[in-house]
């Protein structure tokens, strides 16, 4: 992963992995493993408060997306059941939910819970990014990054789908992160390990669907998890955390996916999505920390 910000030297007894990564902000090292960022009250409600707002608008791009419709047309939100335009005193995040007890104030339709749990979820995400990186162009990168997931996640957990209009947008998002970050750094370097990064997890991810498709004598997984898989390689742009990734998110829908059939109410179709966002949203936040305790492990064995 990369993020632009001012350059810091290496100390002399850094190792070689240190030194290649010395040009990177110290709040991005922070997040794998070296000193939190203090993060002061105040900062932690103005992110929480900023993320719960860009939940409210998730919910809509994750309802109107699979149906056809934009997240900017039409313009008010509206009640899925009887398509009434929502107050504006009904719309706050949370609040609004709790005080209609999870119903339509105009026909009284179950609102799902998916509803405030996206909301907090996405205000989780953007504090967790500040606290970890600062005010800095990482924290945006990871607060991106992790709304994006987390309405692909959600999108494909409800409609066994990943809208390419949705995972396109990721994939734009995260190259203009990384345009940027390669402009205020200096180098064009970001932008050529974030295009390395999604041409990994997207061939990676490619080869395991083919393979896996021809051994089954059906289809394994979807193309879309394959562009999630691009998607993913961007943000992360590091072949290491792609491949952590990968075998991450293979390991626990194995695991989630062999209880859910032993279950008495079988699934058979068991979305990838979520676990693969799942499973890079760890990679972005602990996973160089996850691939030095497993690189110790081996070298004690």
């Amino acid at each position: 992963m990369w993020v632009s910000a001012p350059e810091t030297r290496p100390s002399p007894r850094s190792t070689g992995s240190e030194a290649k990564r010395s040009w990177r902000c110290p709040s991005v090292r922070a997040l794998h493993g070296g000193p939190r960022v203090r993060l002061a009250p105040e900062l932690a409600a103005a992110a929480a408060f900023t993320g719960l707002a860009v939940g409210s608008f998730l919910n809509v791009v994750i309802h109107r997306i699979p149906i056809g419709e934009t997240a900017l047309t039409p313009r008010r939100s509206y009640c899925p059941h009887c398509r009434a335009p929502i107050r504006a005193r009904d719309n706050v995040p949370l609040l609004s939910y709790a005080l209609l007890r999870g119903r339509c104030r105009n026909c009284d339709g179950a609102i799902g819970v998916v509803y405030p749990a996206v909301e907090a979820g996405a205000g989780a995400l953007c504090v967790l990014a500040v606290s970890r990186f600062g005010v800095t162009l990482a924290a945006l990168h990871g607060a991106v990054f992790g709304c994006f997931l987390l309405a692909l996640a959600v999108t494909d957990a409800r409609t066994l789908r990943l809208p390419d209009m949705l995972t396109g947008l990721g994939f734009s998002a995260g190259l203009a992160l990384a345009a940027a970050a390669g402009v205020l750094a200096g180098t064009p370097r970001p932008v050529a390990e974030a295009a390395i990064g999604a041409i990994v997890a997207g061939s990676v991810l490619g080869v395991v669907r083919v393979a896996g498709s021809a051994a089954m004598r059906r289809e394994a997984m979807g193309l879309g998890d394959v562009k999630l898989a691009g998607m993913i390689g961007v943000y992360l742009a590091d072949w290491q955390l792609v491949l952590l990734t990968i075998a991450l998110s293979a390991v626990v829908g194995s695991v989630v996916g062999l209880g859910l059939r032993l279950a008495p109410r079988k699934r058979l179709e068991i979305p990838y999505g979520p676990f693969l966002a799942l499973a890079a949203g760890v990679s972005l936040f602990w996973g160089d920390a996850l691939i030095q305790a497993y690189v110790r492990v081996i070298l004690r064995m």
